[in-house]
């Protein structure tokens, strides 16, 4: 398991917002990799906080929701940055 700075450098080093973006998806919702791949926006309650990690039209179980954790922030000087 990474110490917090060592996975704090592993995302600092990310060099494609895509890859940024599924990595906090699947670290905040433990979801399997294809979840994070496949989410879409419609899969997203901002209302409820929830994130639908199964795609429209396959079957749901009770583990197919995820609460919705703080959304990334870029700062003016291009550092993510974290809503809390």
């Amino acid at each position: 398991m990474p110490k917090d700075d060592e996975l704090a450098r592993f995302i600092e080093s990310l060099d494609s917002d895509y890859t940024f973006r599924c990595l906090i998806i699947a670290l905040n919702t433990a979801c399997l990799p294809e979840a994070a791949l496949d989410l879409g926006p419609g899969q997203i309650d901002v209302e409820n906080r929830l994130v639908d990690l199964n795609p429209e039209g396959v079957r749901r179980s009770p583990a197919s929701t995820a609460p919705l954790c703080g959304s990334p922030r870029t700062s003016g000087d291009g550092r993510r940055r974290y809503r809390r």
